[in-house]
């Protein structure tokens, strides 16, 4: 929250617009901007938004409710042992990563939906304050499954996004990556990054 604050209150000072910013992220980081979007302090502090391969139907209310924050917050306390404020990070870290079920990536912390900030879901919240820019990749999900985890879990959320911002008169721009890496990868998460910020350099080395 602080960035995007002090990026809005500071931005003329270096040439820039107040009323023009961009937020952006790509996976989690777009996920966030999703949340940056519907939360009701950040939503007026920008004006654009870059939503790349993170717009899901896999987004529900329910995975991030009040409800559940209490109860996580419950077994991380008893599995911790000790107040929070001053364990050592490294405690913190080991319990928060013992309480993922196996196979799950995410972390079990999750941002509470229902709350006075972010009432209900970022996929059911009104955003058109915002101009979006959003896409996905042709193999986005090929690390992790087969074609239909792409089709349902990135390009049929992105489009249902962006459809019912143009539906409703506001600017919504789609955009698929396919330029390919050596198999397995082929156009998978994260491959348009590079692109993004004309550096492939710092990719090099990469599978």
């Amino acid at each position: 929250m602080a960035a995007p604050r002090w990026t809005h209150d500071n931005i003329a000072a270096f040439g820039g617009d107040p009323n023009s910013i961009t937020v952006g992220g790509q996976s989690v980081g777009g996920a966030l901007t999703l949340l940056l979007m519907a939360n009701q302090q950040s939503r007026p502090l920008f004006r654009r938004a870059l939503l790349q391969g993170c717009v899901q139907p896999a987004f529900p209310a329910d995975i991030c409710s009040v409800d559940r924050a209490i109860e996580t917050r419950q077994r991380f306390e008893k599995l911790l042992g000790e107040d929070v404020r001053t364990a050592p990070w490294q405690r913190i870290v080991e319990v928060g990563a013992s309480m993922r079920p196996p196979g799950v990536v995410m972390p079990p912390f999750e941002v509470v939906i229902g709350g006075p900030d972010i009432p209900v879901s970022p996929l059911d919240a009104d955003l058109s304050d915002f101009d979006v820019l959003t896409g996905w990749t042709a193999d986005e999900a090929c690390m992790w499954g087969k074609p239909p985890v792409n089709t349902l879990g990135f390009e049929e959320g992105t489009r249902s996004l962006a459809g019912r911002h143009a539906v409703a008169g506001h600017p919504a721009f789609v955009y698929r990556f396919d330029w390919q890496g050596p198999p397995p990868w082929f156009a998978t998460h994260c491959i348009e990054l590079p692109f993004l910020f004309g550096n492939n350099a710092v990719w090099a080395d990469s599978p």
